[in-house]
């Protein structure tokens, strides 16, 4: 192996980029953290959802500045698969907007229960009512569980799902909203920062034969940068698709053509580089010397 090369293609300061554009997305952002509403609750849970996604995400990207700036960059994938996520899934609702309010409280109540089973499951039930779930309280979540399958796999059969499926796989909703070839990009660039993963960890070793250093360092230029760029562009388009891009719109006719620029400017960057797959010299063995060397 040799020393990692240099990005190419890289804009001249790409955290300086993406704080920019990120700051412009701030006013809207800032509304999002306060809502006021009259009515039933279970009807605003798509609401909460949007508004929360955006929040995190821009929360995300705050993490991930701080992770660069202190030279732990690499950390920073591990944020984008959940944004990622949440952009398909909030695309994917707003496509099928009829039934979205609906299916985001299906969904979350789907997950409660389903939370609730595991933790029982791992701590019993005495333990979790020291938690403050009586058996009671437990008997309601599990017969939600199963009302709410029921009723999803009814919804699923309508929006073509897996048969019996109380929930599409991700790459469903990425093909239902026309990103596969960008899911299956993400998905592999991020999956070996939040699995195991020989590749990711040896990623790590660099040096020559006989004498290594082994640090996160070697490609911390590299993760910094997709981290950076996919938490900027997913951020945007998350709330492009959740409609909360009204004071950015408001505030193009005077500075509308730098900030599409500085989104031009924006380059994707390599999950595999070519430097990495250099051997480094290594002395020829034979299976005899193997065998017969002393520990």
């Amino acid at each position: 192996m040799t020393q990692v090369r240099e990005l190419t293609d890289r804009p001249s300061d790409l955290k300086e980029l993406c704080e920019r554009i990120q700051g412009r997305l701030q006013p809207d952002i800032s509304e999002l953290r306060t809502y006021n509403w009259v009515g039933s609750t279970e009807t605003k849970r798509f609401e909460f959802i949007r508004r929360a996604a955006v929040v995190r995400q821009a929360e995300a990207c705050s993490a991930i500045h701080t992770l660069v700036s202190s030279g732990n960059g690499a950390m920073g994938v591990v944020f984008l698969r959940p944004a990622y996520e949440e952009l398909l899934w909030i695309e994917y609702l707003q496509k099928n907007s009829e039934i979205a309010p609906k299916l985001a409280s299906m969904l979350t109540i789907k997950e409660l229960s389903e939370a609730h089973h595991a933790q029982r499951t791992y701590l019993g039930q005495k333990g979790i009512q020291r938690l403050g779930f009586s058996r009671k309280l437990s008997r309601r979540l599990d017969a939600m569980k199963e009302s709410q399958d029921k009723e999803l796999k009814e919804i699923g059969k309508t929006l073509g799902w897996r048969q019996g499926a109380s929930q599409p796989s991700m790459a469903f909703v990425a093909r239902q909203v026309g990103r596969e070839k960008e899911y299956n990009y993400i998905y592999q660039g991020t999956s070996r920062a939040v699995h195991f993963s020989p590749h990711e960890l040896q990623r790590r070793v660099w040096g020559k034969f006989g004498e290594v250093s082994i640090s996160s360092s070697s490609f911390d230029r590299y993760w910094s940068d997709f981290s950076l760029y996919w938490s900027t562009r997913i951020l945007f388009e998350t709330m492009i698709f959740s409609g909360f891009t009204k004071k950015l719109e408001e505030a193009q006719p005077a500075s509308g053509e730098d900030f599409h620029k500085e989104l031009k400017a924006l380059r994707p960057v390599p999950i595999l580089t070519a430097g990495e797959l250099e051997a480094w010299d290594e002395p020829r063995w034979n299976a005899s010397d193997l065998w017969n060397a002393k520990p």
